[in-house]
């Protein structure tokens, strides 16, 4: 009966609803970018076509922090994306050791434009649209079979 009770929006719940899909995209991440080029198949090839995946592909882990349900952090996409640029530096840097792969200052701006166009995606569309209002914020607390303040 108390399992029924249980709160599926509070903080714990979303950081286990989110962050392991942050953490796996992340990993992801490192390993393309830390895997020798031979074993990297690009779907799509053009000019510089990396420097689009740099951008989309950090730009879309940049956003993954602001999916969670309920009152989110303004400042937890923020985070999350300097901590995806140091990321991205780190990277870039360990890439010389990687055969095929070079480190690339167009590389290390791209992860940052995508960060950036990320954090205005996450803060501007995606974190209200997640957000609950007060009122379903207290439902959820309370539980949906218990009653209601002022019913």
């Amino acid at each position: 009966m108390h399992s029924l009770n249980r709160n599926p929006l509070n903080s714990r719940d979303r950081v286990f609803l989110i962050m392991p899909i942050w953490v796996l995209s992340v990993g992801i991440l490192c390993y393309l970018s830390l895997a020798p080029s031979s074993r990297i198949i690009s779907p799509l090839s053009f000019a510089h076509s990396d420097k689009l995946y740099h951008a989309l592909f950090y730009c879309l882990i940049t956003i993954i922090p602001a999916l969670q349900p309920g009152k989110a952090s303004p400042w937890f996409p923020r985070f999350m994306g300097i901590l995806l640029v140091i990321l991205g530096i780190l990277l870039e840097y360990a890439q010389i050791s990687v055969p095929g792969r070079s480190f690339s200052f167009g590389d290390m701006a791209f992860d940052i434009l995508g960060v950036i166009l990320g954090i205005f995606i996450a803060e501007k569309w995606v974190a209200p649209r997640f957000q609950c209002s007060d009122t379903m914020q207290r439902f959820f607390r309370q539980g949906p079979f218990q009653k209601r303040d002022g019913v």
